[in-house]
């Protein structure tokens, strides 16, 4: 067993180029930082961890720190039952490492960028009214992780509000619609706003309070759970209790069968007064971001069943589009090469995966040296 390492006693003052004995990735011990976050290490501690970790310290690494005992892996098998390859990192993660260069996609964010109508070079920008779309790639090649690190530098360009959207936590991912996901942006929308103090008039949420007021069919359903009474008086409680009441619904989604079948007729039924009432309070809501443009990012699309994504993307597009906002998809790298997404939805941006080799057979050292830092944290 090796020393014990307490995070203020790391050799803060090692040099960068003191040598270890086995310079390979998974030998000198690995601090799994996804552990530490859950555990409550901040960043700093974090990176004082893995550059002892890095300069010396052995397989048997022991990490002491108060309340808890960290371990890492002993064995393979361990390890590999520690892996998460479906979790994305947030924003500052101090496990993300910069990929750009080793998957040459340097011209990917670009691109997104100019779809949504900004120019990162010329800081230009003239963007559509409505623009959906779907970013591909391999399920667990780290499109959510690269999605949010590009919307960072959209932040930080002064030109849009994103608004993510996870629909793997929100709603029924094995069985989804566009129903749905509609709801699931509205809640998100308004929580945004609510969050970050946008005020938007009463007015633009009349249409959307009107919608669910005027439905016999919404009104039995919150009867039949017990809140209408509750839910009548949220139609009238301004943002925070249209929120309250849309909540409702996108839970109902997750938790009852009948409820979903109910709700998904009522809003196929009367689907464009919805969505007019939703484009509504779009634009209200961009009137009050001196310019700004709200960019939603739909996040676990990529993870629907065959028949749900073709139900998703191909055959119910045009409720999709119906939409006027501008929306990132996370889609199936299979879709791209289906002929029946015809011109609707933009469809040709893929994630590069990380290269190893060039097609000379010639090592990628940019793709290897990402890989050990990835493997590393």
């Amino acid at each position: 067993m090796s020393e014990s390492l307490q995070p203020p006693a790391v050799d803060a003052q090692a040099p960068e180029s003191e040598p270890h004995p086995d310079d390979r990735p998974g030998c000198g011990g690995v601090l799994r930082a996804s552990y530490l976050q859950r555990w409550g290490v901040d960043g700093r501690q974090h990176g004082r961890l893995l550059r002892g970790c890095r300069r010396g310290r052995t397989r048997g690494l022991e990490v002491d720190l108060p309340g808890m005992t960290f371990q890492p892996a002993q064995s393979l098998m361990e390890a590999l039952q520690s892996l998460e390859f479906d979790e994305a990192l947030s924003h500052g993660d101090p496990r993300f490492v910069d990929t750009q260069q080793a998957r040459g996609s340097e011209q990917t964010r670009r691109r997104l960028a100019r779809k949504l109508g900004w120019d990162p070079e010329t800081d230009a920008f003239f963007p559509a009214t409505t623009k959906h779309v779907l970013f591909f790639g391999h399920i667990g090649s780290g499109k959510t992780t690269e999605l949010r690190q590009y919307l960072d530098r959209f932040i930080a360009s002064g030109h849009y509000l994103p608004v993510e959207v996870n629909v793997l936590t929100l709603l029924d991912s094995n069985n989804l619609v566009y129903s749905e996901v509609l709801m699931a942006m509205a809640e998100r929308l308004l929580q945004e706003l609510k969050g970050n103090g946008i005020k938007v008039p009463d007015a633009s949420l009349k249409p959307i309070q009107e919608w669910f007021a005027s439905s016999t069919q919404v009104r039995e359903i919150f009867a039949e759970a017990g809140v209408g009474t509750e839910a009548s008086v949220e139609l009238g409680g301004g943002l925070p209790g249209l929120l309250r009441l849309i909540s409702r619904v996108t839970s109902s989604f997750k938790t009852g069968a009948s409820t979903k079948d109910e709700m998904r007729t009522e809003i196929r039924n009367r689907f464009t007064q919805l969505a007019d009432a939703f484009n509504a309070l779009i634009r209200s809501a961009e009137e009050s971001l001196d310019g700004r443009r709200i960019v939603f990012l739909i996040d676990g699309t990529d993870k629907l069943r065959g028949k749900d994504t073709e139900d998703f993307f191909i055959y119910d597009a045009e409720q999709l589009l119906a939409i006027a906002t501008l929306a990132i998809y996370t889609a199936p790298l299979q879709l791209k090469y289906d002929g029946r997404i015809g011109g609707k939805l933009d469809a040709d941006l893929v994630l590069p995966m990380i290269k190893l080799y060039e097609r000379t057979t010639t090592r990628c050292e940019a793709g290897w040296a990402a890989m050990r830092e990835i493997l590393l944290r």
